[in-house]
């Protein structure tokens, strides 16, 4: 046992510790220099904020102060600027005030012109469509049932025959001869250029023809003078009421044939009562 350990001891490697220890100076050596370099980059970046910032604020006393009253110098410039600018603001508002004034006397001027213009347009407009286009009527008497009632309003085509004739069994509009403002409304039956006759059992013929009457709204008591057979001239139309025995038309002297030129237009549209509103049943187009 004695042995071993004085084996052990002579086996201690005193010498390998100088190396190990020449390591370590050299890792302090290492650092200490580092150190010292990071002190003096610290130190010259310190000097370089300290002479670009610092001492460019600190100048001198006189530097600074002149730098002061520069700079008090250009605010009251700049206020003195303002003001002046503020006061050609409203001299310019002043002398602008007459300029605003003319302008909105324009604008006013041109709103009325336009909305008079507006107006007159609009009202040139009813005019032609009452004219030329279509008017409201009203159904007054019984002479139409049961095709129209007395009361009803309806809208009268006045330009489609511009374009074309009128047909067997319009119902049209026309004024009465005798009475100014007064307009009737009844159904074509003969057509220029035929003949029209009615017997006393109330058969309608047309150039000798019996002619289907399906809007009738009863049978004809008295032909009047189609008792004998009318020749209808180029321009002349031979017009009923459908309520055959309650109507006053061609069959009557006061009324006789009608001229073409005679025609205000055809009924069109029903616009009241509400519910028969529509167009007429029996008018094409």
């Amino acid at each position: 046992m004695k042995q071993k350990n004085s084996t052990n001891k002579k086996k201690k490697p005193r010498q390998r510790q100088k190396p190990a220890q020449k390591r370590e100076s050299g890792k302090g050596l290492a650092g200490v220099m580092l150190g010292i370099s990071i002190c003096m980059l610290v130190m010259m970046i310190f000097i370089y904020l300290l002479l670009h910032y610092v001492g460019q604020k600190t100048e001198t006393g006189k530097a600074g102060k002149k730098k002061m009253e520069n700079k008090n110098y250009i605010n009251q410039k700049d206020s003195m600027e303002q003001k002046n600018s503020i006061e050609q603001k409203e001299e310019q508002e002043q002398c602008q005030e007459p300029d605003k004034k003319r302008e909105l006397g324009k604008k006013i001027a041109k709103e009325i012109l336009g909305t008079g213009v507006y107006l007159l347009v609009v009202l040139l407009s009813i005019y032609l469509i009452i004219h030329y286009v279509g008017q409201r009527t009203e159904v007054i008497g019984q002479s139409m049932e049961p095709t129209l009632q007395d009361g009803d309003n309806l809208i009268v085509d006045k330009i489609s025959y511009r374009f074309h004739e009128p047909q067997r069994f319009d119902v049209i509009v026309f004024p009465f001869r005798y009475a100014e403002g007064t307009y009737y409304i009844k159904r074509i039956i003969g057509m220029p250029g035929e003949t029209v006759r009615i017997d006393w059992d109330g058969n309608i013929y047309i150039d000798g023809e019996l002619l289907p009457d399906n809007y009738g709204k009863e049978v004809i008591e008295n032909p009047g003078r189609a008792e004998n057979e009318i020749l209808l001239g180029e321009d002349e139309y031979f017009v009923m009421g459908d309520n055959r025995n309650n109507s006053t038309d061609s069959r009557a002297d006061m009324v006789g044939n009608l001229r073409r030129n005679e025609i205000i237009g055809r009924a069109w549209v029903r616009i009241y009562p509400f519910s028969g509103f529509g167009k007429l049943s029996n008018q094409k187009g």
